[in-house]
């Protein structure tokens, strides 16, 4: 199940980050910046949920801004299990900064208006995640 999850969302969300580095405008930046700082924030604290609901609200930014609202539509149907599989990477040591470095890529490539660096970076940091998930999913098994 989780293998399908990552598979649905790389689909998705690639095309979401690409679409929102073409439609972003300054407001939009500014908004995923605050979105990308937030996270930062949780992570500091090292607060899961706070970590979890504030990369959701990251990912809800980019959907909107690409204007992928069914896409979203989507993800959201998705979420409990896409909040418990981020959950689970979360709290592994190597995923935390390597996630937050990797929001960050997305985020910079979208700043910069790049829609190829920003579909790239997705990829990147959705093939990381689910290689991780998968070594803890077979680690719980």
């Amino acid at each position: 199940i989780a293998e399908q999850i990552y598979t649905i969302r790389l689909l998705l969300e690639q095309d979401a980050a690409h679409d929102c580095a073409l439609n972003a405008g300054p407001e939009d930046k500014k908004k995923l910046h605050e979105k990308l700082i937030a996270i930062n924030q949780a992570s500091a604290g090292q607060d899961d949920i706070q970590r979890v609901e504030a990369s959701q609200a990251f990912y809800e930014t980019i959907f909107q801004v690409a204007h992928h609202a069914i896409a979203w539509e989507i993800v959201q149907r998705l979420n409990s299990r896409i909040s418990r599989l981020r959950a689970l990477t979360l709290k592994t040591p190597e995923r935390q900064l390597a996630g937050f470095e990797r929001m960050t890529r997305i985020y910079h490539a979208i700043e910069q208006n790049n829609p190829t660096q920003a579909r790239q970076e997705v990829i990147e940091h959705l093939t990381e995640a689910a290689a991780l998930a998968k070594r803890i999913l077979q680690q719980e098994s």
